[in-house]
């Protein structure tokens, strides 16, 4: 039986290739001024950092009931398909709990609800390569082996702008913060097993972009191919420059570009950008 791919809207896919590949997404949840919008459904990535610097009071998240996930599953299995729906790492969210609640609410139909070790990118190129593989026809057991292979080779390196926005969400203190700010450090944080973690700070923008590069080298300069997402929030032109030197340096890497979700732009503000890739071995054919 055929397998369609069901996300959150976390994983930031462009549209192009949630096209191509017959991607479904449930939107998560936004709520800036009194308001609730579906991410990437009522506000753009644009319009939200439109929005967030002219609100006093930071934007709030919400994840989308079972009812949301079990909808998409639904609509998917009246096409006769099976499905694996891959989620935002439970150590961020409850969004995996949710798609749990609703595979367990309709148990006539055929979901593998999948927990992933890396968000942002690291899961934008995890969900590429199990489309991918759905559209070769793999098996929905296939497709999940493969997803559990790939999480732990998937790599992440992303630099905050600033801590203030962190500051402002209550995720850090306020004399980091501001230390970080008053010395233009740029705090790089890696995602392993599901939990966000400290990489490096880094003095200047410039030494962050090539630490975020230098990330790369160990695991994709020896490497036949590879694939790696250049991840950005309302910082189109400096990841067009990540994307080139990616390019440069490792020339047999594919390349994608994906906005970060204004649902983790909300915690971090604009100016984010990570590099998230991993080795091929042959068994993750780009197509």
């Amino acid at each position: 039986m055929p397998v369609a791919i069901v996300i959150d809207s976390s994983s930031s896919l462009p549209a192009d290739l949630l096209a191509r590949y017959d991607i479904t997404v449930v939107p998560l949840l936004i709520h800036i001024a009194g308001r609730e919008y579906r991410d990437g459904v009522d506000i753009s990535v644009s319009e939200f950092y439109r929005q967030f610097g002219r609100t006093a009071k930071t934007p709030t998240t919400a994840t989308p009931g079972p009812t949301r996930f079990l909808e998409a599953f639904q609509r998917r299995a009246a096409e006769g398909k099976e499905i694996v729906c891959l989620c935002l790492p439970s150590g961020f969210s409850s969004v995996h709990e949710s798609a749990v609640q609703a595979a367990q609410a309709a148990p006539e139909i055929p979901v593998t609800v999948i927990d992933l070790p890396t968000a942002a990118g690291g899961a934008a190129l995890i969900v590429l390569a199990a489309a991918r593989a759905a559209e070769r026809g793999a098996t929905r057991d296939q497709i999940s082996s493969l997803v559990e292979r790939l999480g732990p080779k998937v790599r992440l390196c992303a630099m905050l702008d600033t801590l203030a926005f962190l500051r402002r969400s209550g995720h850090v203190r306020s004399l980091p913060a501001l230390a970080t700010s008053l010395l233009d450090i740029k705090p790089i944080f890696t995602v392993e097993k599901g939990v966000a973690r400290p990489y490096a700070n880094v003095r200047t923008k410039r030494r962050a972009l090539e630490r975020l590069l230098s990330s790369m080298n160990g695991d994709l300069s020896a490497a036949a191919r590879g694939h790696a997402a250049v991840m950005h929030a309302n910082a189109q032109a400096d990841a067009e420059y990540l994307r080139a030197e990616v390019l440069r340096r490792h020339p047999s890497v594919e390349v994608i570009i994906t906005e970060f979700t204004p649902v983790m732009g909300a915690h971090t503000g604009p100016g984010v950008l990570g590099i998230a890739y991993y080795a091929a071995n042959g068994e993750e054919p780009a197509s």
